[in-house]
């Protein structure tokens, strides 16, 4: 197994904070009580000496992280959907990360498919808990390639409540301070969508939703993205009333987000959450084959827990 640091430096925002609740807020895969674990263990380190959990932090300070090997149990049933001398496609399962991050290294699809003998050069990245197809190429400079390639990127996702037969929605992401008296929520980087031009810094957004099926509950559809902001499906629909089941961030009750980062998540929650991870499936990718110039369309079939809901599908 492969040994680990993360570092990082200290800036301005962080001065005057006790690293135990800078480090919750900002790293929220632990819970506060999981750092003062961690430190008092002596895997963390501020400039080469360890310290206690009430320290107080300082500009330029030099943060050492050591993880250890126990890593997050995750969902390891990928399988491959289309492969060349040049390229392949992964459908990755839910709660898999693409790229080590956080607590995570061992267990990620990079690490996996090296495992398996492969080259990994991603063309296309996907969240953690999303499911569906990943791009990736066998040599780096045709993963270059492949990105500017991509013609089409469409999701299949599930809402809470009854939503248009069709809905194209163009405008404007941004963050919002003091959204939520919580400043963990700021902290990971929470997005809103408006129609009009926000009076902050902001990104243009595209997305066309086409409703699938009502259940008489939830909606299943499909976004087609002519964008590729961060969180953009999932703070578009948030915003217009149409939050997806088991999203614990962008979901209707934001309080849960704060409970899940505490291994705190109740009955209730999950009740409402409906499903453990949040309802987003990358279905497809069209793209012109870099080498050979033909237009592939590499689609991924939905997973079990989504199709679930909706079995007449």
């Amino acid at each position: 197994m492969d040994t680990r640091k993360i570092t990082t430096v200290i800036d301005h925002t962080a001065v005057g904070k006790r690293i135990d609740v800078w480090l919750t807020e900002r790293f929220t895969y632990y819970s506060r009580h999981q750092w003062q674990k961690l430190i008092k263990e002596g895997l963390l380190l501020v400039n080469n000496k360890k310290i206690r959990a009430s320290k107080k932090l300082q500009i330029g300070e030099i943060i050492d992280f050591y993880p250890q090997n126990d890593e997050p149990d995750v969902n390891t049933e990928f399988s491959i959907i289309y492969e060349d001398e040049f390229i392949y496609a992964v459908n990755k399962p839910h709660s898999l990360p693409c790229h080590p991050a956080g607590p995570y290294f061992n267990n990620t699809l990079w690490k996996l498919l090296q495992d398996s003998g492969r080259e990994v050069f991603f063309v296309n990245r996907i969240d953690r808990e999303t499911s569906g197809v990943v791009l990736v190429a066998k040599q780096g400079k045709i993963a270059g390639l492949s990105t500017a390639n991509i013609i089409e990127k469409k999701y299949n996702v599930i809402v809470y409540g009854s939503f248009p037969e069709k809905l194209l929605t163009e405008g404007y992401l941004f963050e919002r301070s003091g959204i939520s008296r919580n400043d963990m929520l700021k902290v990971r980087k929470k997005r809103f969508f408006s129609y009009s031009k926000p009076d902050c810094l902001c990104e243009t957004a595209k997305t066309n939703f086409s409703l699938i099926n009502y259940n008489g509950k939830y909606s299943m559809l499909e976004a087609e993205l002519f964008t590729g902001r961060m969180h953009q499906i999932r703070a578009t629909l948030n915003s217009l009333g149409f939050p997806l089941l088991g999203d614990k961030l962008y979901g209707p009750d934001e309080t849960v987000f704060i409970r899940f980062i505490n291994d705190e998540i109740t009955i209730e929650d999950e009740n409402m959450l409906v499903l453990s991870r949040q309802a987003l499936h990358a279905k497809s990718i069209t793209f012109t084959h870099p080498i050979n110039n033909t237009v592939l369309n590499i689609t991924a079939p939905l997973h079990s827990d989504m199709q679930a809901l909706f079995p007449t599908l």
